[in-house]
C-alpha cells in the first residue's frame, strides 16, 4: 500500500507517450488510483486533456513523465521555467515525446495554476551507467549542446518491473524486457542497471512497432547523399513512424494484427522482432555472467504468450525454460518458469503511474526529515 506523505494529498499523474496519454489520479481519501487512457494525435491528446481538466477539481500536485532532458538524477524535479527550457532543448533529440509533454504541462498549469508540478524522467534510471556501456566510440567533442552518449529510456517501466520481481524473489542478475509500442531491454546487476538497449534517443535498440531500432548509421547518410527527395525530417519520420514491425511487414505495427495474418511478411516481422530480443538476452547474459531472472512487461510482453514463447524457446539450451501451462494462462504478476529452469521467468505488469507516485512519496518523506 502506498503511503503518501500528506493524508490529504491528491495527485494527478500525467504519462504521455508519442501518441498516447494515461492520466492517473491518486485520491488519498479512499486510496484509489483512477485511470483515464487516450490514444490519438498530439492535437487530439491535448483536446482530450482539456476536456478532462474541465470536468475535474484541481489537484495539489501533478507528476509528469518526461522522456528526455539529458543527464538528470532520479526522483521528482519541480517544474520551473529553467527545467521547461531544458526539456525544450532536448526536444531536438526526443521530438515525438518532449513536444507533447511540454504542451500538456502548459495546459495543466493554465487550468490549475496553484498545483505544484514535478517531472520524473525516463532516462534518470540510467544516469549512472558504467562508462563502458554509456559512451559511443565517437569523439567526445562532437556536440557540446547535446553530449553524444547513451541516456536510456523506459526507466520508470524497467524500475517498476525490477521492484515487482524483487518483492517476490531477490535476484542479482536480471534482464527486464519492456515490450510495447516502444521496446527496450535492461541488464541489472544488484539494484542498478549496467546496460540498456535505447541510447542517445528512444530510436536505438530493439525493433519496435514503428521504430527501426538498430540500423547502420550509413544507411541514413547514404539516403541523404544518393536518393532524391530525402531530408532529415522525412527520414526522421520514416525511422520513427514507418519502420519496425510496420515497415518490415508492410501491414501494421500492431502485433495483434500481424499475429492474425496468414502472411509471409507478417511472419517475418514477428520472427525478426523475437530474434532481436534473443540476441540482446544472449549479450546481456555475457555481460552479467549469467542470468537469475528475466521479466516481461509492456503491452506485448504482458499479453502475448506466443511471443514470450517464441523469444525464449531457442534459449532452452541455456536452461531458460518456460512452463507452457503457466505461460499460456498467466495474468497479472506471475511466474512463468518451469521447475527445472535455472533462470526464473516472470510476468511483471508495468504500472508507471504507481512507480511515479512511490518516487514522489519518498521525495516528500525526505523533505520532511529534519
Amino acid at each position: 500500500m502506498i503511503s503518501i506523505a500528506h493524508s490529504d494529498a491528491d495527485v494527478l499523474i500525467c504519462n504521455a507517450g508519442s501518441s498516447s496519454l494515461k492520466l492517473s489520479r491518486w485520491r488519498a481519501s479512499d486510496e484509489h488510483l483512477e485511470v483515464f487512457n487516450f490514444d490519438g494525435s498530439s492535437a487530439q491528446i491535448a483536446e482530450a486533456l482539456q476536456n478532462y481538466l474541465q470536468r475535474q477539481q484541481s489537484c495539489k500536485t501533478v507528476l509528469h513523465r518526461i522522456v528526455h532532458a539529458g543527464d538528470v538524477e532520479e526522483g521528482p524535479h519541480e517544474i520551473t521555467s529553467a527545467l521547461t527550457a531544458r526539456i525544450r532543448h532536448w526536444q531536438a533529440v526526443a521530438s515525438l515525446h518532449n513536444s507533447l509533454a511540454l504542451t500538456l504541462i502548459e495546459l495543466i498549469q493554465q487550468h490549475w495554476p496553484a498545483a505544484a508540478s514535478y517531472a520524473l524522467f525516463d532516462s534518470a534510471l540510467y544516469s549512472k551507467l558504467p562508462a563502458v556501456s554509456r559512451y559511443y566510440a565517437v569523439p567526445e567533442a562532437l556536440s557540446a549542446q547535446w553530449p553524444i552518449k547513451r541516456y536510456g529510456f523506459h526507466g520508470l517501466a524497467h524500475q517498476a518491473q525490477w521492484t515487482l520481481l524483487n518483492q517476490q524473489k531477490t535476484c542479482r542478475r536480471v534482464i527486464t524486457l519492456q515490450l510495447g509500442g516502444g521496446c527496450s531491454a535492461t541488464a541489472w546487476l544488484g539494484d542498478r542497471p549496467v546496460d540498456t538497449t535505447m541510447g542517445f534517443s528512444p530510436l536505438e535498440g530493439l525493433t519496435m512497432a514503428t521504430r527501426s531500432g538498430n540500423i547502420d548509421a550509413n544507411v541514413v547518410l547514404h539516403l541523404l547523399d544518393n536518393e532524391a527527395g530525402f531530408t532529415t525530417s522525412s527520414l526522421r519520420r520514416v525511422l520513427n513512424q514507418e519502420s519496425g514491425l510496420k515497415g518490415l511487414s508492410g501491414i501494421s505495427g500492431d502485433i495483434r494484427q500481424l499475429l492474425a495474418c496468414n502472411d509471409e511478411k507478417a511472419s517475418l516481422a514477428i520472427a525478426h522482432f523475437c530474434y532481436q530480443i534473443q540476441k540482446v538476452i544472449g549479450s546481456y547474459i555475457a555481460v552479467l555472467g549469467g542470468v537469475d531472472a528475466i521479466t516481461f512487461g509492456g503491452g506485448i510482453g504482458e499479453n502475448h504468450a506466443v511471443i514470450r514463447n517464441a523469444i525464449l524457446a531457442p534459449l532452452e539450451n541455456l536452461s531458460i525454460l518456460l512452463d507452457e501451462k503457466k505461460n499460456s494462462h498467466a495474468e497479472g504478476l506471475a511466474s512463468l518458469h518451469a521447475d527445472n529452469s535455472q533462470t526464473e521467468i516472470w510476468l511483471t505488469p508495468v504500472n508507471e503511474a504507481r512507480e511515479m507516485l512511490e518516487q514522489f512519496t519518498r521525495y516528500q518523506q525526505r523533505k520532511r526529515k529534519p
